[in-house]
């Protein structure tokens, strides 16, 4: 934290690059593993998207399908997007190794994908 204070003046950051027009998404469960999807959905779609990001208690959900299971009750405020399920391309498919809770196996999820997406990351 204190070398990250020091270095705060050389950090750059472009407040004017457009939007990533690419939805990153992951799911995780202790029995089957963890996995990584992503979808185009556009630059006004994902800026729609990160102004609710923060928020606590937003979830977020697909457009569901005729075929679709239905879906499962949670709490907080729903916002479906307008993405379905089929859009999705897999791009990290991992089965458990070991039994852990599914926040940890989410983090691993989200740690590989910044890996794929951000240059130098691999």
């Amino acid at each position: 934290l204190a070398l990250n204070a020091i270095l705060s003046p050389a950090w750059v950051a472009e407040l004017d690059r457009p939007w990533c027009p690419t939805a990153y998404v992951s799911d995780a469960s202790s029995t089957f593993g963890f996995g990584v999807c992503a979808a185009t959905i556009g630059q006004k779609l994902a800026r729609d998207v990160a102004s609710h990001a923060s928020d606590h208690d937003v979830m977020f959900r697909l457009s569901r399908g005729p075929t679709d299971e239905p879906a499962k009750l949670r709490s907080g405020r729903e916002i479906v997007l307008p993405l379905r399920k089929s859009r999705l391309r897999t791009l990290i498919s991992a089965r458990a190794r070991r039994r852990d809770h599914s926040g940890a196996l989410e983090a691993q999820a989200a740690v590989l994908a910044s890996r794929l997406v951000l240059p130098g990351g691999a």
